[in-house]
């Protein structure tokens, strides 16, 4: 009991077989056995994950109707209704206004109900107003029907992120996220390709919102395939005092709070960018109207590539932040290009790029949440970078239609690209010391990226 083990060391027993060595003295027949594999095998990929499957051809469907009908839309007003541009303004903050206001208290029902019940509901009220536009007689009738499509995108952004979290393990929801944004702006280049199509062949949007109407039902049954999974902690009962405990999960967590940071230069950029970008092409790069839609067109394909490069990341824990401040950096580059050249052929390129760091940021960003929030906040903490991309929208809007007049095109767009560059870089010193002090997850091991990430694991509260 107390005396030497005689555990006999590894090796044949008596009287077993020898087994042969090959020329380099190793065990012939060892060559094929996995235990020589070196560290652990790379998890399935998440597409393997049937209810997260069904998300994904769902959410494509109905965003191929979203985006048939979105641009449709401003088309529709701007040739049909003759709008000026205050109107087209006030059209996109008719989207944006319901989106705040409703995205906090539908992210606060999310964390104590049914992600997949309220992601359904979503995406059968935007099912439901597509047809208000076709039946529509004024610029009034639009701004209803885009209104409650505000009103639907703030169910479905927090109901995705939140299923997601709770259906994807979170060493692959940076994959997961990837896969998501991939699946957006495919139906980006579909519905916004399709739709244009159909309108030059018909001439008429009412028969584009009633196709897209159809395809948004379409969609519908797939989100019924995905199993009622809800948060399994606390639910407290629902409080207006609530509404910000979000912003204070965000803040107190070192990563959320860089991340917002982040995430509200990249917002405020992206708002110049789209309102200054049609201008820039009509004035300096000498671009037609139909220039916009191929540069949009480009960004799009970009943001894809970037996307569906993300999705094949499959340890993504500790890549998040990383990912969004590198994003930044490359949008930033592409946005100093293009403008700063003004010739459209490198626009082409520059805009890909700009696309490609951008994906980054949205399919990182919620990874993010959903993995430091955990799955009681989820929805709230989505909620918030909600609220922030809209609540940036219409604040850039109010102010370029104050100082609208004042402002130089190219050199503005140019600066903000090195001011975006900037960010992303002190972005990346910020996470290094983070990562330092243990208070940020390091990247996994071999990541191509993992330089930044050798800090020790994050503290546990």
């Amino acid at each position: 009991m107390g005396g030497r083990d005689e555990r006999r060391a590894p090796g044949p027993d008596p009287g077993e077989e020898p087994r042969r060595l090959d020329e380099r003295g190793l065990v012939e027949e060892g060559l094929l056995d996995p235990s020589i594999l070196h560290g652990p095998a790379l998890p399935p990929h998440v597409l393997t994950i049937r209810p997260f499957l069904w998300i994904v051809v769902g959410w494509t469907v109905a965003h191929t109707a979203f985006w048939a009908y979105f641009g449709t839309l401003f088309a529709d007003a701007a040739f049909g209704y003759d709008a000026s541009a205050a109107q087209m303004a006030l059209l996109l903050g008719t989207f944006s206004l319901p989106f705040v206001v409703v995205t906090p208290l539908l992210g606060m029902l999310v964390d104590r109900w049914s992600p997949k019940w309220l992601l359904l509901i979503g995406f059968a009220v935007l099912a439901a107003a597509i047809p208000v536009a076709a039946l529509a007689t004024s610029l009034v009738w639009l701004g209803a029907s885009i209104a409650v499509v505000g009103i639907a995108a703030a169910a479905i952004d927090p109901a995705r992120s939140s299923l997601t979290g709770l259906l994807v393990p979170k060493d692959q929801l940076v994959q997961a996220n990837g896969m998501m944004s991939a699946s957006t702006h495919s139906a980006l280049l579909v519905g916004t390709i399709g739709s244009g199509l159909l309108l030059g062949a018909t001439g008429n949007a009412d028969v584009v919102y009633t196709v897209a109407a159809i395809v948004a039902v379409a969609g519908l049954p797939f989100f019924l395939l995905i199993p009622d999974l809800r948060q399994s902690g606390e639910r407290p009962a629902m409080s207006f005092r609530d509404l910000g405990q979000g912003v204070v999960t965000s803040w107190r967590h070192p990563e959320l709070r860089l991340l917002l940071f982040l995430a509200l230069l990249g917002y405020v950029i992206m708002n110049l960018l789209f309102s200054l970008e049609p201008i820039l092409i009509r004035d300096v790069i000498g671009g037609g109207q139909e220039g916009v839609q191929f540069l949009w067109a480009a960004n799009g394909f970009g943001a894809m590539v970037g996307a569906l490069l993300v999705s094949r990341i499959r340890e993504g824990v500790g890549l998040e932040l990383l990912l969004i401040a590198g994003g930044f950096v490359l949008a930033g580059l592409g946005m100093m290009v293009y403008a700063g050249l003004a010739i459209y052929a490198v626009a082409v390129v520059a805009t890909m790029l700009i696309g490609a760091g951008f994906s980054l940021f949205f399919s990182a960003a919620l990874a993010l949440v959903q993995r430091a929030a955990g799955e009681e906040e989820m929805g709230r903490v989505t909620a918030v970078l909600g609220v922030l991309s809209e609540g940036t929208g219409l604040l850039s809007s109010i102010v370029l239609a104050g100082v609208g007049t004042f402002v130089a095109v190219q050199p503005v767009l140019v600066g903000s690209g090195i001011v975006l560059a900037l960010g992303g870089l002190g972005g990346l010193r910020r996470l290094r010391r983070l990562q330092a002090a243990g208070l940020a997850e390091p990247a996994p091991p071999g990541a191509p990226i993992a330089g930044i990430g050798a800090g020790r694991r994050r503290r546990e509260p």
